[in-house]
């Protein structure tokens, strides 16, 4: 069997450019048309998957697995914080699926105290 040939640089570059343009206008329509904010995800994340691309951290946070929707705090993300378990909740509010992302809050250094008698 021979190896599958690796996509050229500049083949990825413009693949990852329109993965971003697609997920840009996604952004803009979610508040006017729902469907066509889908359909944009469906491509960007279909791009990434054919040419190997990340579509970045910034993005995978505010994507729905579950539906392909853009989500956009106080219009369908509910994000809420649980001191608890130590992690940020991100509720879509349209299909309902939570995503999980752990945090650091205020770590509390308890000081040693040296009993030190001369």
């Amino acid at each position: 069997m021979s190896k599958r040939k690796a996509k050229p640089k500049w083949i990825k570059e413009i693949a990852k450019k329109r993965i971003l343009s697609l997920l840009e206008q996604a952004k803009e329509t979610v508040f006017s048309n729902s469907d066509r904010t889908k359909r944009y995800v469906e491509l960007a994340l279909a791009l990434s998957k054919k040419y190997n691309v990340s579509i970045g951290p910034d993005w995978k946070k505010h994507v729905c697995k579950n539906c392909h929707t853009v989500l956009i705090e106080g219009f369908n993300l509910q994000v809420r914080t649980s001191k608890k378990t130590g992690t940020v909740i991100y509720k879509c509010k349209e299909c309902g699926a939570v995503k999980r992302y752990p945090y650091k809050g205020k770590v509390f250094i308890k000081e040693k105290t040296l009993n030190t008698t001369h």
